[in-house]
């Protein structure tokens, strides 16, 4: 197995009122994690966000400054990590209830939550957090948890995610908006930075600009609410056409596609998933919800991480559903086909010359 490979497989799978939220007494499970957050037994008692997650009753969510004039084309937002989710599920209740192989439950017992070691601690302002030791980096928003606050319970919150604007934004222009979404599940530091340059490295089209926004997550797969809320403080805050956004991702992020798209269907102007990952269930259940969405997918024939199979056989349901769906078969591609298909023009003004009525 090539090092990219054995990176990747080791990262994926086993090649109302404004008010706080009652604080929990429950234990969040049923073992000792062995980090540096989470090296006793005892049990702490709230997450790091303690806000309802009804996103349009505040009116303090700050978005970060940024000034034109000074080129800054990157944005690191956390506003959202404040509002805690119900629909977030813990992936290590995930893991104990069979939804994943079992390595992952063995990588918790032995690593414990990935965010709770400081190198991969993403709930940074710094845009470039992850190119920088910790002793150099500006204070994480984990400096100022209060007391009570069991890091190990982030996956409750909502997403830390950067916001990418092209070189000569213009506050009276409306951009495009391609929401990137990664793969992988097990992260780290060095698997966010491959992450930020994959979406980073999209194809730019001349005479079409477009902005990128692309989350980190902390559960198993995506979050639809939690990606809409992202999306919709985005297009309070930055110039988005509301008719152009689009989605894609990468192996848990082609799956994630599908579930965030099958839970929007008012939002998105076409999908792209490329290697769609097929476990822990099958997204072809989520062909009818998707129907109506222009769609792209690109799968590798010789991929042995995510299922050809299965991806033939969606694009095959969406056919007999009347979908404007191509699928893209990559003759010999393996799992990693995404710079492929990120890099081809084609593909990408595929994407953006679908426009929603």
């Amino acid at each position: 197995m090539n090092l990219k490979k054995g990176f990747i497989c080791f990262f994926l799978f086993s090649c109302s009122e404004n008010e706080s939220l009652p604080v929990d007494n429950t234990t969040t499970s049923e073992i000792t994690l062995n980090n540096s957050q989470n090296s006793s037994t005892e049990s702490l008692f709230c997450p790091p966000c303690q806000r309802n997650n009804d996103f349009s009753s505040y009116d303090d969510l700050v978005f970060p400054n940024f000034k034109t004039s000074e080129n800054k084309t990157k944005i690191k937002v956390n506003t959202l990590t404040s509002l805690n989710y119900s629909s977030s599920i813990d992936p290590l209740e995930a893991v104990k209830n069979g939804f994943y192989d079992t390595s992952w439950f063995n990588l918790l017992i032995n690593y414990g939550y990935w965010w709770t070691d400081p190198n991969n601690d993403h709930w940074n302002p710094d845009p470039d957090w992850y190119n920088k030791s910790v002793s150099a980096r500006e204070p994480n928003l984990s400096n100022d948890f209060e007391e009570c606050v069991d890091d190990s319970l982030r996956w409750k919150c909502g997403y830390s995610f950067s916001v990418e604007l092209p070189e000569q934004y213009n506050t009276n222009k409306k951009y495009p908006l391609i929401v990137f979404l990664h793969g992988g599940v097990w992260q780290s530091r060095d698997a966010i930075r491959s992450y930020e340059k994959i979406g980073g490295a999209i194809y730019r089209l001349d005479n079409d600009p477009f902005i990128i926004l692309t989350p980190t997550k902390l559960e198993l797969d995506w979050n639809p609410k939690k990606i809409r809320d992202a999306i919709e403080l985005v297009i309070e805050n930055v110039s988005i056409d509301v008719n152009r956004i689009y989605l894609t991702g990468i192996s848990m992020g082609g799956r994630g596609t599908f579930i965030v798209a099958a839970e929007n269907t008012d939002l998105f102007s076409a999908l792209m998933p490329i290697s769609p990952h097929h476990e822990p269930y099958s997204y072809l259940e989520l062909a009818n919800k998707v129907k109506d969405f222009p769609i792209l997918i690109s799968h590798g024939d010789a991929d042995d991480i995510s299922s050809f199979e299965i991806a033939s056989q969606m694009a095959e349901e969406l056919k007999s559903l009347n979908t404007e769906i191509i699928f893209k078969s990559i003759e010999e591609g393996d799992h990693f086909i995404y710079d492929q298909i990120y890099s081809d023009s084609l593909s990408i003004s595929w994407l953006m010359n679908k426009i929603k009525d």
